[in-house]
């Protein structure tokens, strides 16, 4: 998906591109474009950034090269600058407000456990598990590579 394009510059983003066949592919295609001046991939975040002139390529031509070689890739960005389906990384702030969630829920669920609140300490163990779901939810791309 496209995250980022003015004349000139185009970065998107694919999961795809962490494919070492489908970088290879990319460069030898899109290198023979004429107006590319600069194409940098980087398999870890899976990301493309093109630099190239906007005087002799046009960014509908590029797309248009980019979504053949890449279905999907190219595609335009959601309008709020991410996607939003439920696999949408947590952003800073969620991750902090997430962190005390977690800290707060862990700390009154073993407190009731010393004070023998067994409904409370399973409630507040719930709601420890549901945040470490979604902390492991947010860090699946680190998890799995």
């Amino acid at each position: 998906m496209t995250i980022h394009s003015i004349p000139g510059r185009l970065r998107l983003r694919h999961m795809t591109l962490r494919n070492s066949e489908v970088r290879e592919q990319l460069r030898r295609h899109a290198g023979r474009l004429s107006g590319i001046q600069e194409l940098d991939i980087n398999p870890r975040t899976a990301s493309l950034l093109v630099r190239y002139d906007p005087q002799v390529l046009d960014s509908a031509t590029l797309h248009a090269t980019l979504e053949q070689l890449v279905p999907g890739a190219a595609r335009p960005a959601s309008s709020a600058g991410h996607t939003h389906s439920l696999s949408r990384q947590l952003s800073r702030d969620e991750r902090k407000k997430l962190a005390y969630a977690m800290l707060t829920s862990l700390g009154t669920s073993l407190l009731a456990l010393l004070v023998h609140g067994k409904k409370a300490h399973v409630i507040a163990g719930c709601v420890f598990l549901a945040g470490l779901g979604l902390h492991l939810s947010d860090k699946k791309k680190f998890l799995c590579s």
